[in-house]
């Protein structure tokens, strides 16, 4: 149990620090006009942050694969409530 809330902390920590990087990378593309295709330092820099970001995001969902981090216990015999016949009687 503890050693999967710790590999959903470790995940969660990659995706929000992914997305934060690709944030501000787009920040910067779009305060400095880095569209592509586009050559300078600075461009450069910026397509690895996005690089970065991606990959991180990419290994949070990676590590997060069937975890069923915070979901309750469902035996398969009860239906879903979102199944076609969850309201009828």
């Amino acid at each position: 149990m503890f050693h999967n809330e710790n590999r959903a902390h470790i995940a969660g920590v990659r995706g929000m620090s992914g997305a934060a990087l690709f944030f501000v990378g787009l920040l910067i593309e779009y305060r400095y006009g880095l569209f592509p295709p586009g050559s300078g330092t600075l461009y450069v820099i910026n397509q690895i942050m996005f690089l970065v970001a991606m990959v991180c995001i990419c290994g949070m969902l990676w590590q997060m694969r069937g975890m069923n981090v915070g979901a309750t216990a469902v035996s398969p015999a009860s239906p879903s409530p979102f199944s076609p016949s969850a309201g009828r009687c």
